[in-house]
């Protein structure tokens, strides 16, 4: 395989990975019930899971939108990434 055909394939690997990890960001959306009525809480005080998340979200966008200027957006693409999957996984 050729450098540009090798180079082609991991890009196009990102960009599937990406688009399988994007989903995950709202999965716990229809577990809220499931949530709610496991620890036997109201709407009320479950409603901060999604506003910390969009929080730190919001953060690391800006975050990693200074590191791409510095370094590359596409090691950055890839390290967050790597970094995503590996904490839906876990």
């Amino acid at each position: 395989m050729s450098t540009t055909a090798s180079s082609s394939a991991r890009a196009f690997a990102a960009a599937c990975l990406g688009a399988a990890v994007a989903p995950l960001d709202t999965m716990v959306n229809p577990a809220f019930p499931a949530i709610s009525a496991d620890f036997s809480l109201e709407v009320a005080q479950i409603q901060w899971v999604p506003i910390a998340y969009l929080l730190a979200y919001g953060s690391l966008a800006l975050i990693s939108g200074r590191l791409g200027d510095l370094y590359g957006y596409r090691r950055i693409c890839l390290l967050g990434l790597a970094v995503s999957a590996s904490a839906f996984a876990a």
